[in-house]
């Protein structure tokens, strides 16, 4: 029987990044239900807004059946687990954008609803793309390897349910990549820069390559911006949350992660 997976984004349910998932989820054999946001979400980390009445619309989206629900990702999270039984992993992706450092982990969305997941006993996995500073960058051709990984992925976690992790933070920059490696979060924030105007508060931020270059060597931002996939585990425990788990289980997920890129022709040779 194939494993049952619930697909979301941040980035909105008719989002390129979302259809490419849920395409190649459905590749891997995997039974995939979509419950995901009527809109752009972004930003919005862990947040389950009000607990009042949602909107929620019936939707097929590349063959598959689903929901887009008028809430945040980690809501979507909880609806979808809550209306339906029996999910063995729950998907967030693929972001417009990287997610990468402590800074992201506590203000993305598309982390936000991998750690929902986790936080109900359902493991999950939280995929990102970085394929450049401009909207027009993020394509089929850029975003599509990290599809195919992240499905690999996804399948892994269903049918194995790893003991030591229950999340799976996968960043991949434009490829073909360097190779896949395990990392742990870089510590650090982006200086913003503020501008009044009148009644706006305008906030810009640091460009991100300049911000990536600062992280030290073995952190999931300098790797990113050195290109290659990265694979970020975390364990949401009683104890607290940990991230850069190593281990046995991770590599394998690490070993997974490389055959399959490799096998697509994502990496450098």
């Amino acid at each position: 029987m194939a494993a049952r997976v619930l697909a979301t984004n941040d980035d909105g349910v008719w989002s390129l990044g979302l259809k490419l998932l849920v395409k190649a989820l459905k590749s891997e054999g995997l039974d995939v239900v979509v419950y995901a946001p009527l809109g752009d979400w972004s930003g919005s980390g862990k947040c389950t807004g009000k607990t009042d009445p949602k909107a929620i619309f019936r939707i097929s989206l590349a063959g598959v059946s689903g929901y887009a629900v008028n809430a945040p990702p980690a809501m979507c999270v909880e609806i979808g687990l809550l209306a339906e039984q029996g999910y063995d992993a729950v998907v967030s992706g693929i972001n417009q954008g990287p997610n990468v450092g402590v800074y992201d982990f506590f203000t993305s969305g598309t982390i936000g609803a991998a750690l929902e997941a986790a936080l109900r006993g359902v493991p999950a996995v939280a995929v990102s793309s970085y394929c450049g500073d401009k909207q027009g960058d993020y394509e089929d051709k850029c975003m599509g390897p990290a599809a195919v990984v992240a499905a690999k992925i996804t399948s892994f976690i269903a049918e194995r349910r790893p003991q030591t992790f229950d999340v799976v933070i996968v960043n991949a920059p434009r490829p073909p990549w360097k190779g896949v490696i395990e990392a742990t979060m870089y510590v650090g924030a982006p200086r913003p820069r503020l501008e009044l105007r009148g009644f706006r508060a305008v906030i810009g931020r640091l460009d991100r390559r300049r911000f990536y270059a600062e992280a030290p060597q073995g952190s999931d931002a300098r790797a990113v911006l050195e290109g290659y996939l990265v694979l970020v585990t975390v364990r949401v425990g009683k104890d607290g949350v940990y991230w850069g788990i190593r281990g046995r289980e991770a590599e394998d997920l690490r070993s997974l992660a490389e055959r399959a890129a490799v096998d697509i022709g994502a990496v450098e040779r």
